[in-house]
């Protein structure tokens, strides 16, 4: 998975984006370490969807 700095990812954004919009995922990192990932929506939105299951289940289970 490629990494770019957060001054490389903001000069290079559009270019990025239409990587993840391919599908790729990209790392962002901060003096080296990761602080974010570009990831598809489709892909986003699984995890979305699966974090919140996790929660209810919790809830649920006091």
């Amino acid at each position: 998975m490629p990494s770019y700095s957060i001054r490389d990812a903001k000069n290079r954004l559009s270019a990025l984006l239409a990587r993840v919009r391919r599908g790729a995922r990209i790392v962002i990192t901060d003096r080296g370490v990761p602080v974010a990932v570009l990831v598809p929506p489709e892909e986003a939105g699984e995890r979305v969807t699966a974090a919140t299951a996790r929660l209810a289940g919790l809830v649920r289970a006091g």
